[in-house]
């Protein structure tokens, strides 16, 4: 049940039906408010039990490997060491 549907659910239950007839507005013909779908939900639920944090030592070889293509890059671009500046 999508979050209008849950709304318009309670606010039946809180107020009461205009006609007292039963099951009545329960479908009005609007779509549901949630935004994305139940595929949607269960791939987002499936990518949160991956894990993809590095550790400690593969952070730091990552920081080394970006610094040393920046300074080349930068050497090569500009003429400028990382280090110079």
């Amino acid at each position: 049940m999508g979050k209008n549907q849950a709304y318009k659910a309670m606010q039946r239950a809180r107020l009461g039906s205009s006609s007292g007839a039963p099951g009545e507005g329960e479908e009005d013909g609007m779509v549901d408010g949630s935004f994305h779908s139940p595929e949607w939900h269960a791939a987002r639920l499936a990518s949160l039990n991956k894990t993809h944090t590095l550790t400690w030592e593969e952070f730091k070889k990552k920081q080394k490997v970006c610094a040393a293509s920046a300074c080349s890059l930068l050497a090569f671009v500009g003429g400028f060491s990382f280090f110079a500046l």
